[in-house]
C-alpha cells in the first residue's frame, strides 16, 4: 500500500480532476494555434500564425509557439 489516507485520496482526486484557469488559457491557446494552422492550409509559420492571434487579441509569445 502506499500509507494514503482515503480522505487526502479523495481530496487529490476531486483536485485533479478540475483545470485551473491557467491550464484552461493555455488549451484555449492551443486550439486557436492549431486552427488558425489548418485554416492557412498549413502553410502559415509561426510569424504569420501569431500575427493572425494579435488581430484575435491572443497576443502569444514566439517562445510559446517552441512550445507548441
Amino acid at each position: 500500500m502506499l500509507n494514503v489516507s482515503r480522505s487526502g485520496y479523495s481530496s487529490w482526486r476531486k483536485h485533479s480532476q478540475t483545470v485551473n484557469p491557467r491550464e484552461q488559457r493555455q488549451i484555449e491557446r492551443d486550439e486557436a494555434i492549431k486552427q488558425a494552422f489548418i485554416d492557412s492550409k498549413e502553410r502559415s509559420g509561426a510569424r504569420r500564425i501569431q500575427v493572425d492571434l494579435a488581430e484575435l487579441d491572443m497576443n502569444p509569445t514566439s517562445k510559446l509557439f517552441a512550445i507548441v
